[in-house]
């Protein structure tokens, strides 16, 4: 069985054994679950007697839960009732519920005692508390994923107290198929929807609708609709848009841990204005000197952790430089380097400032005119061949010009373009979100950074599905949407 097979099979086993009374050897005597992942790893048949298996089992992984981060450790704990705060800091009448018969009421108590358990553990960067809903169906998936790499890189170590560089590409329940992490922005989206543009000067009446966006947002939720866990890393603000933002993701299945409030601020939001045609304009305040990441969040081990984590790294430049300088960097300091694709808009003043980070760029992935303000003459007179050529020289390895549902690639092993499935429409806000997320989906199901020309059609094919031009984010298409309309070109495989 390959590592990511292995990892499924174990997460799915902790998945399984969460319910009731967790894991312990009572419960493994008599549970139907079966528990053969556990018993072959490599790291427990080493620890386990003659007749003690179960017994093996319950201390390898409790031991192996003690290696994960803070936040991963607590939700562990009270996930499986390990006993592991209970062992660090004493009993008390406050932990005995943690560690309760049913997992709700372990939830529960989670939840209720969140900031507290955190200080217990030493931390004062406490992350926001999640709902209970959002526990089961998003966090405690993920901590158990990273539990089960843990238990499967000690098992492939020489020392099993040593954790080794693993497989990046574990698949979990609900088909996951990797993790990406996205720093960008999260807004309130206020949606005009008109005939055409009104001239200086004159007026026009249109369709309104106000919803969570940003780049970043919709990039997470739709690498979450194409299968994959995705950490969102933004900060919003402390008023009713902040609550809607949070509201809206946590009911998408998607993690808030790294979605920073900030006290006392205002949201960040975005004038959109959106032909009939799907053509759109953009008006933004950022309100960037209250609503912002701080160099100190992002350099601390709980935010490095997710890129550590990561298959791949999705970046906007809707954050201050300083942030997407920070997760360039950060993401290819990993031992197994994750796949990075950097969306430059809304284009920035001083992109040069940027230039020694564009090395560690997999795919930039834009408009044409986003792409040529990366240079510092907008590549003027210069046709795109040029312009893209001229980033490529700057180290980046593949550039995509992605406009009206198609895309021209220019990289050292292929230049290709790709017309697009015949939409009614001109463009369609988000979607080069919805390509960045399916091409992201492609490689890692292929298991590389090349694509062939079919993955990127299908990447393609997924900006001309589910159309819409108010409900950006909630418009990402799924797999199967893609599937419907794709039409594979036999003769390029």
């Amino acid at each position: 069985m390959t590592a990511v097979g292995q990892v499924d099979s174990v997460r799915n086993v902790f998945v399984k054994l969460r319910t009731r009374s967790g894991l312990t050897v009572e419960r493994l005597a008599k549970t139907d679950v079966n528990v053969e992942p556990l018993t072959n790893l490599e790291v427990v048949s080493r620890a386990q007697g003659h007749d003690e298996s179960h017994l093996a089992i319950v201390e390898v992984v409790t031991s192996l839960a003690g290696k994960l981060l803070p936040t991963d450790l607590l939700i562990v704990d009270a996930a499986l009732a390990l006993g592991i705060v209970k062992d660090r800091v004493g009993d008390s009448l406050e932990l005995r519920s943690l560690y309760a018969d049913d997992v709700g009421d372990r939830r529960a108590a989670l939840v209720a005692g969140w900031g507290r358990l955190h200080a217990m553990l030493g931390i004062t960067d406490v992350p926001l508390v999640p709902s209970i809903t959002s526990l089961r169906t998003v966090r405690e998936l993920e901590s158990l994923e990273r539990l089960a790499k843990i238990c499967v890189e000690a098992s492939s170590a020489e020392d099993s107290g040593r954790i080794a560089p693993g497989d990046e590409g574990a698949i979990g329940p609900e088909d996951t198929i990797g993790s990406v992490a996205i720093v960008g922005g999260a807004v309130m989206d206020l949606i005009f929807v008109v005939d055409d543009f009104p001239a200086p000067g004159t007026s026009t009446q249109g369709a309104f609708e106000r919803h969570a966006g940003g780049k970043g947002l919709n990039l997470a939720v739709a690498a979450r609709r194409m299968g994959m866990m995705a950490n969102l890393i933004t900060a919003i603000g402390d008023d009713a848009d902040a609550a809607t933002i949070h509201a809206y993701l946590e009911a998408r299945g998607l993690s808030t841990e790294f979605v920073r409030k900030k006290r006392g601020a205002e949201t960040p939001v975005t004038g959109v204005i959106v032909t009939k045609a799907g053509e759109a304009s953009y008006l933004g305040w950022r309100n960037e000197t209250q609503v912002a990441l701080s160099n100190a969040e992002m350099d601390s081990l709980r935010f490095r952790h997710a890129l550590d984590q990561a298959d791949a790294v999705l970046v906007t430049f809707e954050p201050a430089i300083d942030i997407v300088r920070w997760a360039l960097d950060t993401a290819t300091t990993h031992a197994v380097r994750p796949l990075v694709i950097l969306q430059p808009s809304p284009p920035l003043e001083s992109p040069q400032q940027l230039y020694g980070q564009l090395r560690n760029v997999d795919y930039l992935v834009g408009r044409e005119w986003e792409l040529r303000r990366l240079l510092p003459d907008a590549g003027a007179g210069q046709d795109s061949d040029l312009v893209a050529r001229r980033l490529l020289n700057l180290g980046v390895g593949a550039v995509c010009v992605v406009e009206q549902f198609g895309c021209k690639l220019w990289a050292k092993w292929l230049t290709a373009s790709i017309v697009g499935q015949g939409a009614e429409l001109e463009d369609s806000p988000g979607s080069r979100e919805a390509f960045s997320a399916a091409l992201v989906r492609r490689l890692l199901l292929n298991a590389g950074r090349t694509p062939s020309r079919n993955d990127l059609k299908w990447s393609v094919t997924a900006m001309s599905c589910n159309l819409e031009l108010g409900r950006i984010a909630s418009s990402m298409p799924s797999p199967e949407d893609v599937d419907r309309r794709f039409e594979p070109d036999e003769s390029s495989e």
